[in-house]
């Protein structure tokens, strides 16, 4: 007769429940680790218009690696292999994702590149190292789990406030809504050169004289207005403003808290796009490829996509890299995949010879973003792409001829493809803002005239048919460009609104408007 088991029946269930709580509590620290930074970097920049969905792809698979390695430990080296890998997966996140704020503290130091990757590396390994001695200790890992669970949570309660407490704002009612009906319909395209700054600035800013430029425009039947200004100093309210035909953000302290209808009008919701969606229009959006505002959404009737040379830089938007930034991977990317990082590039002409192939046998409207005169500088004055930084504020005296060069191939560009656009054709160049070389943008209050002159200072080129050409004088500018547009195809005396200048920051909500200029 066989004996009967002197252990406890409840010894199974027991060791079956420590298992799967060990577990657990170690998938919730990968998890919380993997989640994060994103959360942070989403919440930092939740009135830009980032979207948790534009980088879950990426916690996912930080989720699965550091799954899969837990997983893996847990098979060869038990509960406590598990706990080590787990504990050293948080602290190389932990540490990965610290290096900008390595940088920033080192930056006094002046290191190379290579030291710095060099001091992250040495400091990083003795964190892991630190953090697998520490996963011995029981305590070690409910105090991990706790940090991680603060660090997830924490974001993601301000993110949800965020958008509880901001409902989505309703379309401004254009003043084109509605209308006269157009008594002629050529095409519009609007080639928008980011950063493009007005000939005077240039000269003042650094030191280029663009006036063969504009007798070329002048000489093609365009009105060159040489005192034009943005309405705003920011580029996701000047150009909705623009299609919009109205300012879109009166002055205030909580005026932009969210981005999200700014890039609705941006990317064609907006009183310019309904207006001549009535007059039988087809809307055609060429995004610049890297940043996310003015990206096709699928409301447009053909998106032409930008040339790309770079292979990670087809790929790499804002985002991306603002996310690869926090971390060693941008340096190491820039330092040996240059040339797979230029980016691509909006070029008028191949937006042109799109829309003609695609035989669209409607009128169309095209709006341009070309990103070619806003850091980082990727193309020389011929137009050919060149290796650079992705430093997204490279306003820098050691930049400016980088600029001039990228000034000069966005001429060639605009003047070869208005020589193959219908002469007929209305064409705007209309630039979004000037220059940022030593712009305060952490003290508006502290803005003098140079400051304002340097930011709002715009290139503003309009050609329309023959018989609106007297509209055009004095020549319009920001909002006013496309009333004007809208009632030379109306057949009528344009309806102006006043000039109205504007102050803001990317680092605050608060708008602020300026005396009359």
């Amino acid at each position: 007769m066989a004996e009967r088991s002197t252990q406890p029946k409840s010894t199974d269930s027991t060791a079956r429940f420590r298992f799967h709580r060990g577990l657990l509590a170690q998938l919730g620290v990968v998890g919380a680790f993997s989640s994060y930074p994103f959360l942070i970097f989403v919440s930092d920049n939740r009135g830009a218009g980032i979207g948790i969905g534009e980088v879950i792809h990426f916690p996912a698979a930080l989720a699965l690696l550091g799954s899969s390695a837990v997983l893996i430990a847990w098979q060869a080296r038990g509960s406590s292999g598990a706990d080590r890998t787990t504990v050293a997966f948080a602290a190389a996140i932990f540490a990965s994702f610290n290096y900008d704020n390595l940088t920033i503290a080192l930056e006094p130091l002046d290191l190379s590149v290579r030291a710095l990757v060099a001091t992250w590396s040495v400091l990083t390994t003795m964190i892991v190292v630190a953090a697998v001695i520490l996963a011995t200790r029981r305590a070690t890992m409910a105090y991990v789990l706790i940090v991680g669970t603060a660090l997830t949570v924490l974001p993601a309660l301000q993110l949800g406030t965020f958008h509880a407490t901001n409902a989505k704002a309703d379309p401004l009612d254009g003043s084109a809504d509605a209308g006269r009906a157009f008594k002629r319909r050529p095409d519009i395209y609007y080639f928008m050169p980011d950063a493009y700054a007005r000939a005077d600035q240039l000269r003042e800013q650094v030191g280029f004289d663009n006036e063969d430029f504009l007798a070329e425009l002048r000489g093609r039947g365009f009105s060159v207005n040489d005192t034009a200004y943005a309405s705003y100093p920011l580029t996701y309210v000047s150009v909705p403003s623009v299609l919009e035909m109205d300012y879109m953000a009166e002055p205030g302290n909580n005026v932009l808290v969210s981005r999200d209808r700014f890039y609705e009008v941006l990317r064609g919701d907006s009183a310019l796009v309904n207006r001549l969606r009535g007059e039988g229009y087809a809307h055609v959006q060429a995004p610049p490829g890297t940043w996310g505002g003015s990206k096709c959404d699928g409301s447009e009737d053909l998106c032409v996509d930008p040339i790309a040379e770079g292979v990670l830089g087809a790929r790499l938007g804002e985002v991306h890299w603002s996310l690869l930034d926090l971390t060693p991977a941008a340096t190491l990317l820039e330092r040996f995949f240059s040339e797979e990082l230029i980016h691509p590039i909006a070029d008028p002409s191949h937006v042109v010879r799109t829309i003609e192939a695609a035989e669209l046998d409607r009128p169309v409207f095209a709006f341009v973003h070309m990103l070619q005169t806003h850091p980082p500088f990727h193309v020389d004055a011929h137009c050919q792409s060149v290796e650079g930084s992705q430093d997204l504020t490279e306003w820098s005296e050691e930049s400016k001829p980088n600029y001039v060069d990228t000034v000069r191939c966005v001429n060639r560009q605009l003047l070869a493809a208005i020589d193959v656009i219908d002469p007929a054709a209305v064409v705007v160049i209309q630039s979004d803002h000037g220059t940022e070389y030593d712009i305060p943008w952490d003290d508006l209050s502290s803005w003098d005239d140079n400051v304002i002159e340097q930011r709002l200072s715009v290139l503003n080129a309009v050609r329309l048919p023959r018989g609106c050409r007297e509209l055009v004088q004095p020549p319009p500018s920001g909002v006013n460009t496309f009333r004007l547009v809208v009632a030379c195809l109306e057949a009528r005396t344009p309806d102006l609104l006043p000039q109205r200048n504007f102050i803001a920051s990317y680092r605050s909500e608060q708008v602020i408007e300026l005396a009359p200029r």
